[in-house]
Formats: C-alpha cells, sequence, structure tokens
C-alpha cells in the first residue's frame, strides 16, 4: 500500500480493526489483495487512501463488488465527498477525511497524533469518520463541500510551497558563496525560529528585517542582486512575497512615508519584469 494506506492501518486502535488490505500489486506484500481480484468486501468502512486521480478508478473497481452498504471514506485534501457520488447513488454513506499532516516515508503510528482532519460529507459518514480522527490521535474539523479545493491551496500553500521557497533560499545563499549543505543548515535556526514566533505572535508580529523597518536602500541592494540572477522566476516570487510582506508590516505599524517608496520600489520592479 502507499503511504497514507500503510499509516492509516498502523495507527487504527481499538474498536477499529482492519480486516481487508487492497492495492494494486502484491508484489512483496503478502497481506495486500489485489483489489480487481476481490469479489466482496465485508467491512463497515472502507477507506480510498489512492492519489487524487486515482479515486474515480478504485469507485469503479468497488461498484462492481459485493458491498454492504459501507461508510465510504477517501483522504484527498483536495476532491469532496462528490467524487464518491456513485457509491452514495448504491446506498453507501460517503465523506472526505483528509489529514492535515506530512505523511512521508514509512511514518510511524504516531503520525496522526495532533493533526487537524478535515472533514465533509454525508452527515452520518462524517459522525464516523469524526471518531476515526480521534481514534488516530487527530482533532476533527468539518467543512463546506464547495470549500474543499481552497482548502486544500492553503495546505499546499502552507507545506509543498513552503518547502520550494526554502529551496529558493538555499539556492540564493549557495549563490552567495556558501557551500550547498552548508547553506540549508545555516538557515535552519532562522527558518525555526520564525516558525516558533508565527505560532506564538501570529503572522503580523513575526515579521522582522527589511519590510518590518521600511529600509528602502536595503531593498534596492536586494533587486540589484537578484537582477542578476539567471532565474528570473525566483526574482518574480521574492518581490510578490515582499510585497505581501510590506502589507503585514503595514499592519503592524510601519511608517506611511517609508511604506509607499518600498511599495513603489517593488511596483516598478515587478512591472518591469512582467514587460
Amino acid at each position: 500500500m502507499g503511504r497514507a494506506g500503510s499509516a492509516l492501518a498502523r495507527a487504527l486502535t481499538s474498536p477499529y480493526s482492519v480486516v481487508g488490505r487492497y492495492g494494486r500489486s502484491t508484489e512483496d506484500q503478502r497481506s495486500i489483495v489485489n483489489l480487481e481480484d476481490a469479489e466482496a468486501l465485508h467491512s463497515d468502512i472502507v477507506a480510498i487512501c489512492t492519489n487524487d486521480d486515482s479515486i474515480p478508478e478504485v469507485v469503479r473497481s468497488l461498484l462492481s463488488k459485493t458491498l454492504d452498504h459501507p461508510i465510504v471514506l477517501h483522504m484527498s485534501g483536495s476532491l469532496s465527498s462528490d467524487v464518491l457520488s456513485e457509491l452514495r447513488e448504491k446506498g453507501c454513506k460517503v465523506a472526505s477525511m483528509h489529514p492535515l499532516v506530512a505523511i512521508t516515508g514509512l511514518c510511524d503510528a504516531s503520525v496522526f497524533n495532533g493533526a487537524y482532519f478535515c472533514i465533509e460529507g454525508d452527515d452520518l459518514a462524517v459522525t464516523h469518520a469524526s471518531s476515526l480522527a480521534i481514534n488516530l490521535g487527530g482533532m476533527p474539523s468539518t467543512i463546506r463541500t464547495e470549500k474543499k479545493p481552497l482548502y486544500h491551496a492553503a495546505a499546499v500553500m502552507a507545506a509543498g510551497h513552503l518547502v520550494a521557497l526554502i529551496d529558493m533560499a538555499k539556492e540564493l545563499m549557495h549563490g552567495s558563496g556558501i557551500d550547498e549543505r552548508s547553506s540549508l543548515n545555516m538557515l535552519r535556526p532562522l527558518i525555526n525560529s520564525v516558525i516558533d514566533s508565527v505560532f506564538e505572535q501570529g503572522t503580523e508580529r513575526s515579521l522582522t528585517g527589511t519590510y518590518a523597518r521600511g529600509d528602502l536602500q536595503t531593498a534596492k541592494g536586494h533587486l540589484a542582486a537578484l537582477d542578476l540572477l539567471e532565474d528570473k522566476v525566483t526574482r518574480e516570487v521574492f518581490i510578490d512575497l515582499a510585497l505581501r510582506s510590506l502589507k503585514l508590516g503595514k499592519l503592524s505599524g510601519l511608517d506611511h512615508a517609508k511604506a509607499a517608496e518600498l511599495e513603489g520600489l517593488l511596483t516598478v520592479a515587478k512591472n518591469s519584469d512582467e514587460l
């Protein structure tokens, strides 16, 4: 099984027992049954833990099985329970149940501890999904079905895009003459301190540096250095984030005159890049 399914199976405790594990391949996984070979699934709850694009395929496969009208859940962050609508029409109660946590490699059973689970769907399925989340050590939170894509965009921004942003920072540090491995290690205490501050004080009060102080000459120096990069995407991302930082700076009391000068500088730089 994949990462999510394997983590779920390891983490569930009494009264939830895993009565069947299904996948596409049974190689080196003797406890896994190929879903296509199964004629029936006798379970109170069926959890679909595949990637998003494969969920419709799994639904089609389940429609061909003997089902005892179970609760059917999927663990996708971006898709809503509507992707399971054909199973709903067959008499199943359906929901989506997405753990807001990064599941990488062979996570141990504690991976879900303290994680929020975003849940939506049919009332009965939502009730069972919420109980499952609590059993896993998590905290259930419901969301309107139509808001699921925006919720997932927020999760991607906080996780995948954060990794991409750190990767860009590492490249800039390396470009300044620091070796690649040291570049990441040097950034670690800084990143950790910022993350800690954000969750202790909020985003506005955690902003430090150029756009908290309104340092116009420093901002000019950054842009001049970024202009020399072959990678223009990094420059574009930097400017967009600088404008967002400036917005936070203004909310936390940055002098209006300094803010206006910085905004003008960044807007000109952004427009020249777009032209």
